[in-house]
């Protein structure tokens, strides 16, 4: 590992020097389980990539802690304290198929990785699946089990029915990695059933099933939701057009009935002082009739300087004696 070390004073400054500053470490590596699946022609290969300083020794052993032949090795440095150990055998027999310890070791310590090596076969089920529905689409998420030696590619399906609906393969990113995919042109609120394929050269194994139902449809529910509250609004629009118009009508007919009884009223006023002044009007006029009608006679009696006159009328009889002077002849 390379420091720079930067002095300064009030003489010069910004003096750089370059320190190499070497830790000691015994051999550690991230993958203490390694899994090596074969063919009758594929032969042993396997790496492991160990950090240790000083350089580290290994040697790779049967599980009864006999050394393996005709396996070689190489060593590659990566850096001061990373190296690369790589394994190859060309020609594998089944007696080769069994676990192997990879002991690594230097003066501060020592690390061991356990190799299994076995046939290839089909990938192991992927694990811990799980599926969240939307609408129209649906995210699916597992975790990869072993590749069965072979590299292994995923593929997520979803079912109802008769109808069927799977994703693009998906690459493994190494074992016990999480992985994800999105399943498009589902149908709104049915219910599919998922699973994850993964699948190999010599085969395919699936997941457990899990079930989720789509949600609905936010466009269907805004338009039965619209349509029913624009229904009950022209509904109450209607009912109050309808008690305007009665309203307007009843009082329209409450005002003429009021005008109409006012005019009764006048009309009664106006007939029955008509009625009553026809009726005295017809009651003079009768009476004179009638007293025109009636015998009248007078009967005027001159004797001498007196005259009488006599008038009959109508019940009562008026007597009138008039009295003139009569001028004598000179």
């Amino acid at each position: 590992m390379n420091f720079s070390l930067v002095a300064s004073n009030i003489v010069q400054s910004n003096i750089t020097s370059r320190v190499e500053v070497i830790v000691n470490c015994k051999p550690t590596t991230e993958r203490t389980n390694v899994s090596v699946g074969i063919t009758d022609t594929s032969g042993i290969r396997f790496s492991s990539i160990i950090i240790a300083f000083p350089l580290p020794q290994y040697v790779l052993e049967y599980e009864d802690g006999t050394k393996t032949k005709g396996m070689t090795d190489t060593l590659t440095w990566n850096s001061v304290n990373n190296f690369t150990i790589h394994f190859n055998k060309s020609d594998a027999k089944p007696r080769d198929y069994g676990l192997y310890y990879h002991r690594i070791n230097n003066v501060f310590g020592n690390t061991l990785i356990y190799v299994n090596v076995f046939p290839q076969r089909i990938p192991d089920s992927p694990k811990s699946i799980e599926v969240i529905c939307d609408v129209k689409h649906a995210r699916v998420k597992w975790r990869s089990s072993f590749n069965g030696g072979d590299p292994q590619t995923f593929t997520a399906f979803a079912i109802n029915g008769q109808r069927e609906t799977h994703s693009q393969p998906l690459p493994d990113k190494g074992q016990n990695q999480i992985h994800q995919t999105f399943l498009e042109n589902l149908q709104p609120s049915l219910t599919y059933v998922f699973y994850v394929s993964a699948r190999n050269s010599h085969g395919n194994s699936s997941s457990d099933m899990k079930s989720c139902a789509m949600l609905k449809e936010t466009s269907d529910l805004t338009g039965v939701v619209a349509g029913s509250v624009g229904g009950s609004l022209a509904l109450v629009i209607g009912i109050v057009a309808i008690v305007v118009i009665v309203h307007r009508r009843y009082t329209c007919n409450i005002s003429f009935a009021k005008r109409n009884k006012k005019n009764a009223r006048e009309d009664a006023t106006y007939t029955h002082i008509s009625e009553r002044e026809n009726t005295e009007a017809r009651n003079v006029y009768d009476a004179l009739a009638r007293n025109e009608s009636e015998k009248q006679y007078e009967t005027i009696l001159m004797k001498g300087k007196n005259m009488k006159v006599w008038q009959n009328l109508k019940k009562s009889t008026r007597i009138c004696f008039l009295k003139q002077k009569v001028p004598r002849k000179s």
